[in-house]
């Protein structure tokens, strides 16, 4: 046996020539489907929501109770004794 045959047959040769064979299969998987994503897919139209914040909203939304010792029913205007 010529030694380019019995280095071939190294089982340790063969562990890291698998692993590079996995890896570049790996990466020429991942570069092709980035590819194809870049070709056919399209953006989605992105239209603005007409609520930009959370919080505002909510705040809009939400009934404020009166303060303390004021009757809800009287009139805002009119003062209290």
């Amino acid at each position: 046996m010529s030694g380019a045959a019995l280095a071939i047959s190294d089982p340790q040769v063969e562990g890291w020539v698998l692993w590079i064979a996995v890896v570049a299969c790996i990466t020429v998987a991942l570069l092709l489907v980035s590819m194809l994503r870049r070709r056919f897919l399209k953006p989605m139209p992105h239209e603005p929501s007409d609520t930009t914040d959370a919080w505002v909203e909510a705040g809009r939304r939400m009934t404020v109770p009166p303060p303390d010792g004021k009757n809800p029913e009287s009139d805002p205007d009119e003062e209290q004794p």
